[in-house]
């Protein structure tokens, strides 16, 4: 495909007075086209000195060769695009698609792209529409850039389940490379930018788009950054400033007064209801009213230090009052958690109104009431791997670093990996997750970043998210109790000279290895001498009753030996896992030799 084919499938039915842009680097320059045919000369003519470009949108005006023009400049758009960097030369990050054939995992399962572009570094993929999508209108233009950023979450997320990073670039007046040109990224090196999949029959609807990712479960885009965001903020461990002059908003209270006659009788000291007549009984009563109507925390601490002042009472000075009294607040009249917002995309923990009218009165006027995020129509239920993903995006906003996914490497004492875009940082239990500071310093180590730090009283909240976020990965046989045991089994049986009998042998002998008459046909070993060979072959410190419990879990059964010797404990091995024949060989030769 030449450049002129590919401009012709994008702009060939483009509307009359639209400008199409083409934008060269290192120059940064824009030339604005008015056809499919000038553009094409255009691209003709530079090619071979330099990196070439089109809008993915047209512009309705020549902006000038400084100017590419932003989304509200945007007036038609060609399709929905995938730009896939793969670990190369020019993308030097870890956690990037090694190949083409592993950056197209990144594409959704059963929607076939219309062309597939291999730009030298990386991919970019185009789902074509069957004629411009027109942005005539401002409603227009927030429904493309809204349906472009989904397709991007959805491609992000798609990229995280396989821990990939993935840049979510959504802007509709974003430049993608033409095919016919070269990728002069490393300029010892140039690489021709070549179609290497075309099908010219699929062809999408902008409403298609929006059924895919209906599909999909992909939540609005802004909806679930809003949530996310709101979690962030819940949980950040902001420094809360104390100010006794502080001014309340004097029309925010008469609102409230008029709304909420509790709020009124608590405001001006008249809670006849109230066990605790003493102020702090009130500081607890308008922090309860605060959280159900969504006031940020510093916003509560304002308004407790107004009504202290309106009623002459002594201000509090020290921070960790406030703390205690809004974290009891958060707790609700009943002990139950106030709701958490709802992350779309993500099933439970579902938002509800709380003083629903407050809300609805104030948050146009009030910048201190927490925003309420606006959830998505309702979706079909995602599939578990695209709410984990979903999970490290909002875990991300919290934290304040990018998380791919989280792994748990299953095993006897499972291990545990947080991918992040830079780094994998390795945790060695649960514990490491269950505790704040040990997570903070773990990632910080990778990293050489602190992590937001999340309130104490939050924080069993958002490891319970981390925990719900973990894709299992199996850790292989040495991992599990069984399989382990199995194999340091399968060593020491392999390692350890057998004895024909009990019988006769001296102290340094007597409890190695032997297949006893009584169980003619399976090995008999001493606990206490194979948890010798663990710690000095295998460096396994372990107690006698802990290796007793390895051999109990793989079915080795527990037997006393008699004879003219002292009597011993002996576990008999399940004979389909350990033969026997398999390791006394040697004892059958000298047998022999015996005899002989």
């Amino acid at each position: 495909m030449t450049a002129g084919d590919f401009l012709e499938v994008l702009w060939g039915a483009k509307p009359e007075g639209q400008l199409i842009l083409i934008w060269t680097l290192p120059d940064r320059r824009s030339y604005w086209c008015a056809d499919v045919a000038q553009a094409t000369r255009i691209v003709e003519g530079l090619q071979q000195s330099c990196d070439i470009y089109v809008g993915v949108g047209l512009r309705g005006r020549d902006l000038g060769p400084n100017h590419r023009g932003t989304n509200e400049e945007v007036t038609s758009i060609s399709g929905m695009w995938a730009d896939i960097d793969l670990k190369s030369i020019a993308h030097q990050k870890e956690k990037l698609p090694p190949s083409a054939a592993d950056g197209l995992q990144i594409l959704p399962a059963g929607v076939a792209p219309t062309i597939i572009i291999h730009t030298g570094n990386g991919l970019h993929v185009w789902w074509v529409f069957k004629e411009p999508w027109i942005l005539e209108t401002q409603e227009d233009r927030d429904r493309a850039a809204a349906l472009a950023a989904r397709w991007q979450s959805m491609l992000r997320q798609n990229a995280a389940i396989r821990g990939w990073g993935f840049d979510r670039l959504a802007d509709v007046a974003r430049v993608l490379r033409i095919p016919g040109t070269q990728n002069h990224k490393d300029p010892d090196n140039p690489k021709d930018v070549v179609v290497t999949e075309w099908h010219p029959e699929i062809r999408y609807d902008p409403n298609d788009i929006d059924e895919i990712l209906d599909s999909f479960g992909i939540p609005d885009a802004d909806a679930a950054k809003r949530a996310a965001l709101e979690w962030a903020a819940r949980f950040s461990d902001v420094a809360l400033k104390i100010d006794p002059s502080v001014q309340f908003p004097a029309d925010q209270i008469d609102e409230f007064c008029r709304i909420d006659m509790r709020f009124r009788n608590t405001w001006l000291r008249q809670r006849h209801d109230l066990k605790d007549q003493s102020q702090s009984g009130y500081d607890m009563a308008l922090a309860m009213f605060c959280v159900e109507v969504g006031l940020k925390e510093q916003a509560i601490v304002d308004l407790i230090i107004a009504h202290r002042y309106l009623h002459r009472q002594k201000q509090r000075a020290n921070p960790d009052y406030f703390h205690r009294t809004i974290a009891r607040a958060f707790q609700g009249a009943s002990g139950a958690p106030v709701p958490l917002p709802s992350i779309p995309g993500v099933p439970g923990a579902e938002s509800t109104d709380g003083a629903a009218e407050c809300r609805q009165s104030l948050a146009s006027r009030s910048p201190q009431l927490r925003p309420e995020p606006r959830g998505a129509a309702q979706l079909p239920p995602a599939d578990p791997a695209r709410v984990k993903a979903i999970l490290c995006e909002t875990l991300s906003e919290i934290l304040g670093i990018r998380i791919l996914r989280m792994l748990k490497i299953t095993g006897r004492e499972p291990s545990y990996q947080i991918e992040l875009d830079d780094a994998t940082v390795e945790l060695s239990s649960v514990a490491k997750i269950l505790e704040q500071g040990s997570l903070r310093t773990a990632i910080a180590a990778q990293t050489e970043k602190l992590t937001n730090k999340v309130k104490a009283k939050d924080w069993d909240t958002v490891a319970q998210k981390m925990l719900q976020a973990l894709t299992i990965q199996e850790g292989g046989e040495e991992a599990s109790l069984k399989g382990s045991t199995r194999l340091y089994l399968d060593s020491y049986l392999s390692e350890t000279a057998f004895i024909q009998s009990i019988e006769a042998q001296t102290i340094q002998t007597i409890r190695k290895p032997t297949v006893l008459n009584s169980h003619p046909g399976q090995i008999a070993i001493c606990s206490s001498d194979f948890q010798v060979y663990l710690t000095k072959v295998q460096n396994q410190n372990l107690s006698v009753k802990a290796v007793a419990s390895m051999l109990a879990s793989i079915g080795c059964q527990c037997v006393r030996a008699y004879g003219k010797f002292r009597e011993q404990s002996r576990w008999v091995l399940p004979v389909e896992d350990f033969s026997p024949a398999q390791y006394t060989t040697h004892l059958q030769e000298e047998k022999a030799e015996t005899s002989a």
